[in-house]
């Protein structure tokens, strides 16, 4: 009896691990990509998911990863063409200012005038040494003035300014050449019995040599006449004189016009004139001549 009641108490353990084991299956799987029925979706209905797939080689079961979603490309912005652009008018140049550290008379004129120039002056003549020179200034704008003893104060020239007579005159010279020699008289030196002169060798209508001189007459025998004698005529009626030249300096040369006659217009200036005598020291001159003497024959 008990090896019977021990058989049936095996049975039914048999039995209940039996059931047991049935109700302990596993759940079916699903696909955790699905939407849950009944709930509201992590992903936003106007986007589709991609599909699952199986991936190849088993034993992985990640899912696959959405594509990268593109940047809208945007429009290239129309480009302005250069041509549109209205170009900007140049700004004067500086030598057609009147000034530059002395006075110049007279107001801007306001019709555009063409530049007189009757001679042509090279273009390498501003690097000549020791006196350069170059067009420049505003016909019409310079007046006769000297200062003498021009020193830089505050980046400002200042010197002795001085009012002066002027007078042009043609000369013969070397080869078939010819000097507009235009003389400054200022009351500063009339003391001394000197003045200043700029001259302008001409050859074949070009300015081929320039010279500026501060010619002192010491003959005290003589008394100077009225007339206004350049260095030619003090040499040709006999006065004693001599003359100093400038280390430096440089012509700027509004009107030039060698011809002689009452027509003929001569302007421009004379920029830091080096002299040696301490009573002349740096010069600025301006001058604006009507006329020009022929020379005697």
């Amino acid at each position: 009896m008990s090896s019977r009641r021990t058989l049936a108490g095996a049975c039914a353990v048999f039995v209940v691990m039996l059931a047991l084991g049935a109700g302990a299956q596993e759940p079916p799987q699903t696909d955790p990509m699905a939407p849950v029925e009944g709930g509201a979706s992590d992903n936003p209905p106007s986007e589709k998911l991609p599909e699952y797939k199986e991936p190849l080689g088993g034993g992985n079961d990640r899912v696959a990863s959405p594509p990268p979603k593109k940047a809208p490309i945007k429009a290239p912005k129309p480009a302005v063409a250069a041509s549109t652009a209205a170009p900007e008018a140049p700004e004067p140049p500086t030598d057609e200012v009147a000034g530059h550290g002395f006075k110049v008379g007279g107001d801007a004129p306001k019709a555009k005038l063409s530049r007189p120039m009757h001679a042509i002056i090279h273009k390498d003549a501003v690097d000549w040494e020791p006196l350069a020179i170059r067009t420049g200034g505003i016909p019409g704008a310079s007046e006769n003035a000297v200062s003498l003893k021009v020193v830089k104060i505050k980046g400002r020239m200042k010197g002795e300014s001085s009012k002066a007579r002027s007078a042009a005159r043609t000369h013969k010279g070397r080869k078939d050449s010819s000097w507009l020699v235009i003389s400054l008289y200022p009351k500063a030196l009339e003391r001394r019995r000197a003045h200043l002169e700029v001259r302008f060798r001409i050859f074949e209508g070009y300015v081929e040599e320039v010279e500026a001189a501060a010619v002192t007459v010491t003959d005290r025998r003589k008394k100077l006449p009225a007339a206004l004698l350049d260095s030619y005529d003090l040499r040709e009626r006999g006065f004693e004189y001599e003359e100093e030249r400038p280390g430096s300096g440089l012509f700027v040369v509004a009107e030039l016009d060698p011809r002689p006659g009452g027509a003929s217009r001569n302007s421009g200036r004379l920029e830091k004139a080096e002299f040696a005598d301490k009573d002349i020291g740096f010069v600025n001159l301006s001058w604006s001549a009507k006329g020009v003497a022929a020379a005697a024959k």
